[in-house]
């Protein structure tokens, strides 16, 4: 997706729709790769893009600029919610690396990444602009969770492994990416 002058929104809404509208088969996954000049952006370049609040450092021997959004379909014949699956996956060289960063990024990321999630701003949604995240454990894995008043997960980060990071809003898309990852490691 060219993303060369477009808007914030632009974007969001242009992924959103390759996230609600991707025809792949069930537990699969599809990468979503944005470009500027038909050239792959960087993570650096895509939160600055998104203007977000997120500032990994500079370093990218710690965080790598390369990362990778896209989308997981766990669903059977249903029709998936909007911006459900959506992730980002972030590659480090130590999750202790990006832990703490990660942890500052927590008040603005539901903020920054909502578009992406396919949630508009409203008086129903406006206390998850202040709700904080929750350990948790997700696939046997530590977790940092937002869930809505009912208990349902908003936006989560998922330490994977020693050297990846996943960003989602869905449990089956951390399932599949981390037995890629996982099957990835097996054949090194």
């Amino acid at each position: 997706q060219e993303v060369l002058g477009r808007k914030k929104e632009e974007i969001t809404q242009t992924v959103l729709s390759e996230v609600n509208t991707t025809d792949i088969k069930i537990d699969g996954v599809e990468g979503i790769y944005l470009t500027e000049n038909k050239q792959i952006i960087g993570l650096r370049r895509f939160l600055s893009i998104i203007k977000s609040s997120f500032a990994p450092v500079e370093d990218t021997f710690f965080v790598n600029d390369n990362f990778l959004m896209g989308v997981v379909n766990s669903k059977i014949g249903e029709t998936r919610m909007t911006g459900e699956g959506f992730f980002i996956l972030l590659k480090v060289r130590s999750t202790a690396d990006i832990f703490d960063a990660l942890r500052a990024w927590e008040n603005k990321m539901f903020f920054d990444l909502r578009g992406f999630l396919g949630i508009n701003l409203s008086s129903e949604t406006n206390y998850l602009l202040t709700k904080d995240f929750e350990d948790g454990i997700v696939e046997n894995k530590n977790a940092r969770i937002l869930h809505d008043k009912d208990g349902k997960i908003i936006l989560m980060y998922v330490f994977a492994d020693e050297n990846s990071v996943i960003i989602t809003n869905s449990q089956p898309a951390v399932h599949e990416i981390m037995l890629r990852l996982a099957s990835a490691s097996k054949k090194q």
